[in-house]
């Protein structure tokens, strides 16, 4: 296979490039769902229409096989490239349509052409695999300026073939399983509970003002952490979770008392991978633990449908480290450009990781 690297600027040619995203996502093994052509159009059309994409593209003559994604951004000492979706999406690996897990030397490539015309390039949440053993030391090998730092730890369950009920034993204790079916008892005799699921289109659509009106209301609402919160990065997700619902990548399941839904679970799934992106309850049920309630009967779902991991991304919540069989950090990469510009970024961000306070171990990072 004979590969050639392209470099595509701005939202006309990206726009004409759709219709062979589309399909190398629809062809890719198990693709990155934040590289949906739901989530990436959207964002282009909200978050990014003020903002200048560029794309690494990967050809084998007519076929594009690799997709990569970035916008222009502006520090105090230059000019960079931060991933498209930064603001909200879990995942920044490229989509591709090639053999083996190794990034592509075209692509590597490709970034270091970038940074004869950029100061800077930001590789947010990438794991171990990705970051430090296939990344980092090919950079190194070509004498690129760059700093590998771990971020974040992401939480998951590679399903066992033992089934639901022995996992929910193995990783809840009978008290808990014990005081979980006491809720749900007395949650019953308030009303008639119900699960349901949403994955059309107009359903999900129609859904959005209660998905809205429920994380307003939630501790995440309460505090402004909700995907709702901001008035901009609402009008994304406004965008974004029909069009996902269109290419059949977005689930949503809720837990609703008589015809109240109280809780809701919004999650990507695709070729047995479901990522769960957001979860809200009302606070007015909190003692009847709702949002647990539902976590299990998706989970219970997860099984019975066949799927092999549940990612519960960013983060070390209590209920995700209790239920997952997988913990691994996530990594930052960041690229600089050899010049004056580059330099002074490599030392502000150096500077900036040496302030935040970081919980993991020094010979997680690695700087060049």
């Amino acid at each position: 296979m004979s590969l050639t690297c392209e470099v595509i600027t701005g939202h006309r040619n990206l726009d004409a490039l759709r219709p062979a995203i589309e399909a190398l996502y629809f062809r890719a093994e198990r693709p990155n769902p934040y590289m949906c052509p739901g989530w990436v159009f959207s964002w282009l059309k909200t978050l990014g229409k003020s903002e200048v994409p560029v794309c690494l593209v990967l050809k084998d003559e007519e076929t594009l096989r690799a997709f990569w994604p970035y916008f222009e951004c502006y520090s105090l000492t230059g000019k960079g490239l931060w991933p498209l979706g930064a603001h909200c999406a879990d995942l920044f690996d490229p989509l591709m349509d090639l053999p083996g897990e190794q990034l592509p030397d075209e692509l590597l490539n490709g970034l270091e052409f970038l940074l004869k015309s950029y100061d800077f390039i930001w590789l947010p949440l990438l794991d171990r695999l990705r970051a430090v053993e296939d990344i980092g030391p090919r950079l190194k090998a070509q004498g690129l300026r760059h700093l590998v730092r771990p971020r974040t730890e992401n939480q998951k369950i590679y399903l066992p073939e033992t089934g639901f009920e022995a996992f929910h034993k193995e990783h809840m204790g009978s008290k808990s399983r014990q005081n979980l079916r006491r809720k749900l008892r007395r949650l019953e005799e308030q009303g008639t509970v119900s699960f349901g699921v949403l994955t059309e289109p107009e359903a999900v659509k129609d859904f959005l003002p209660i998905m809205i009106a429920i994380e307003r209301k939630s501790w995440k609402g309460q505090q402004k952490l909700g995907i709702f919160s901001k008035k901009s990065i609402k009008e994304f997700y406004q965008e974004a979770i029909p069009a996902m619902a269109r290419d059949g990548e977005l689930r949503i399941d809720t837990l609703s008392l008589g015809e109240r839904v109280i809780a809701y679970e919004f999650s990507l799934v695709r070729d047995g991978y479901r990522c769960v992106h957001n979860q809200a309850y009302l606070p007015e049920f909190k003692e009847w633990s709702p949002g647990s309630l539902l976590l299990l009967h998706t989970l219970e779902w997860a099984f019975s449908s066949g799927l092999s991991i549940v990612d519960f991304m960013q983060g070390k919540h209590d209920y995700k480290l209790r239920l997952a069989t997988d913990s691994r950090l996530l990594y930052d990469v960041n690229l600089f450009a050899r010049n004056r510009n580059g330099l002074l970024n490599y030392l502000a961000v150096k500077l900036f990781s040496r302030r935040v306070k970081n919980s993991y171990k020094s010979s997680d990072s690695e700087d060049v």
